[in-house]
C-alpha cells in the first residue's frame, strides 16, 4: 500500500489539513492518507491543548466519510514527545510493505536537515 502520512498537533484539525491530504492522494498517487496527532510535540507545546483524545476525536470526525483518509495513533500512544523517525520506524516495523510518504509543508521541509536523524527519515 502505498501510504501517506500527515502529522501534527491538529489542534484543531481545519480544511487545510484535508486539502493538503487530498492533494497528496492525487498527486503522489497514494493509496491513503493518515492524519497522525502526536502526544507531545517534540519542539513546541501547543497552546491550549485540550488532550491528545480530544484531538484524535476532532481528526476522526474531520476524516470521516472519506475512506481515503483515516487516523492513526502511532504517534499519540507515545508517552512523551514522538520524533518523526521514531514514527516511521515504528510504521515501518507494523507494516514492512507499505511504502511511507510523510507529508510536510515547505516550510518543515526546509528544517528537515535539523530534525533527528535526518538520513534515516528519507531512507524510511
Amino acid at each position: 500500500m502505498r501510504l501517506g502520512l500527515l502529522g501534527g498537533t491538529f489542534n484543531p484539525p481545519h480544511i487545510g489539513h484535508l486539502v493538503c491530504a487530498s492533494l497528496a492522494i492525487e498527486a503522489l498517487e497514494l493509496d491513503r492518507v493518515l492524519l497522525v496527532p502526536v502526544n507531545e510535540p517534540p519542539h513546541k507545546a501547543p497552546e491550549g491543548d485540550p488532550g491528545v483524545e480530544h484531538r484524535i476525536e476532532l481528526c476522526r470526525l474531520a476524516v470521516a466519510g472519506d475512506e481515503r483518509l483515516g487516523v492513526s495513533l502511532v504517534d499519540a500512544e507515545v508517552p512523551g514527545p514522538s520524533f518523526t523517525v521514531d514514527t516511521l520506524s515504528r510504521l515501518h516495523d507494523r507494516c514492512p510493505g507499505d511504502h511511507l510518504t510523510f507529508i510536510v509543508g515547505g516550510d518543515m521541509a526546509l528544517s528537515l536537515p535539523t530534525w533527528r536523524e535526518p538520513a534515516a527519515i528519507l531512507e524510511l
